[in-house]
């Protein structure tokens, strides 16, 4: 596991020290306490990104922690119907603030946290796509297996969104099945080869044309066998 990225609901010692046992790179969403909510406040060197936006950081360690660790802080001019936490002793801006074990610059470590928000797109997806909401088996362990199944034809899905249609977001599950799949096709003969013939407009040919083309050229770390007759 390279990175987790997590709500404020993981900002917990137990789960911090565990990615740190473990050698996890963190960064979690912090929940601000008073102690911490006064030191944010008396950071006074702001590393400016441009006129709306600022990063600092500080060393924090709260009761019960047995050592500080590293808190990410990112300072936006206040807009209206803007998120964030409103910090009272400064007014006029938002925070988002990181607990993080991650070295890397403090501006980096929120555009990679900032990355999260496209996770709510693939769980969306993942539930539209591939029904993974409302399901359960009476087996645990079944439920598990369906599960992992689903998310093994996601992996695949998006392999193909990256290697033949390169991009990794471009086009949904609903959107490919109909462009890609639900093309009339039938099987036929060409001398000795068989051959598959697509029912297709053609507008449409060259793309389909361009997307076998593309699979035909994927190298891959396996070898099929082909199959005996």
């Amino acid at each position: 596991m390279g990175l987790v990225r997590a709500d404020s609901g993981f900002a917990v010692d137990g789960m911090l020290r565990l990615f740190e046992e473990k050698k996890i790179s963190y960064i979690v969403a912090a929940r601000v306490m008073q102690t911490m909510r006064r030191q944010l406040a008396g950071i006074k060197d702001w590393l400016e990104i441009d006129g709306d936006v600022a990063t600092g950081e500080i060393l924090y360690q709260a009761t019960g922690w047995e050592s500080p660790r590293r808190v990410v802080v990112v300072r936006q001019a206040r807009r209206e119907k803007q998120g964030g936490r409103f910090l009272l002793e400064v007014p006029g801006y938002t925070y988002s603030i990181y607990l993080t074990n991650l070295a890397l610059p403090a501006v980096e470590v929120w555009r990679l946290y900032a990355g999260r928000a496209d996770s709510e797109n693939r769980i969306k997806e993942l539930g539209e796509d591939f029904g993974m909401r409302g399901f359960a088996l009476r087996d645990f362990w079944a439920t598990e297996a369906a599960f992992r199944s689903l998310l093994l034809a996601y992996n695949l899905f998006g392999l193909f969104r990256q290697l033949v249609l390169g991009s990794l977001g471009a086009k949904t599950l609903s959107t490919l099945r109909f462009e890609c799949v639900a093309i009339g096709a039938a099987l036929g003969r060409e001398g000795k080869k068989t051959v598959l013939r697509l029912a297709l407009a053609r507008p449409r040919r060259a793309w389909i044309e361009g997307l076998f083309s593309t699979i035909t050229q994927i190298t891959h770390p396996w070898k099929l066998r082909p199959l005996k007759s």
